[in-house]
């Protein structure tokens, strides 16, 4: 084989693809959500669509806290998921809007804690955290502003969503890297007698249009 240096060179990325591939890894994910409730309104799961303008309102001021100021990035759809979205590390905080992702309204007062990551006590430290911050950042928004405890606004944790895998898993990753490299391996030697092939043949068409210098010679 004459072009054994395309061999190398084709073996070399697949090998280098198939490394960058097996350190993916998984990726897992959970979704919490918080509803906010104040005395009048106290019963988790009786929020009515709508008529607690007061209470969106204040989640909506939760949400831009634990954003740091920021827009959130919404989705076309509330059910989509971070993974879903492309992402495989992150979190989002953000109330569930009605509508669609250009046109949308907020009926409740509630915040959906979404968060991936690579390995389950990633997802459930950066829960935890953001939920302590939500409960933190509720008494501390109130406390600023004086309000009373007759009147106080307290975010409850209405549904915690278990830490499930979303990624492929390791048997997927182990076919797909075995698949990729027999792919390789065959573009590699499959590539190389084809090019092989093309050199000789472009070798004899040279050949054959080349004068017979020799031939000349001899005539004269």
């Amino acid at each position: 084989m004459r072009n054994w240096y395309f061999v190398v060179a084709v073996l070399a990325v697949t090998v280098l693809c198939e490394i960058l591939l097996a350190r993916g890894g998984s990726v897992f994910e959970s979704k919490t959500t918080v509803v906010f409730t104040s005395h009048d309104n106290v019963a988790i799961g009786t929020v009515v669509e709508g008529e607690q303008p007061s209470l969106i309102d204040f989640a909506a001021a939760i949400e831009l806290v634990l954003n740091d100021g920021h827009q959130v990035e919404r989705f076309s759809s509330a059910s989509t998921s971070l993974f879903d979205a492309g992402i495989r590390e992150g979190y989002q905080v953000a109330m569930p809007q009605r509508g669609s992702q250009w046109q949308y309204y907020f009926a409740v007062p509630r915040l959906t804690v979404r968060v991936v990551g690579p390995t389950k006590e990633f997802v459930e430290t950066t829960r935890d955290r953001l939920l302590n911050r939500i409960t933190a950042s509720t008494a501390q928004l109130q406390s600023s502003e004086g309000v009373s405890d007759t009147l106080a606004v307290t975010a409850d944790v209405d549904s915690v969503g278990s830490v499930r895998s979303v990624g492929p898993t390791a048997g997927m990753r182990q076919s797909g890297l075995v698949a990729f490299g027999i792919l390789g391996a065959a573009v590699a030697f499959g590539g190389a007698v084809l090019l092989d092939a093309f050199v000789l043949a472009r070798s004899a068409r040279l050949a054959r249009s080349r004068p017979d210098v020799s031939a000349a010679q001899r005539g004269n």
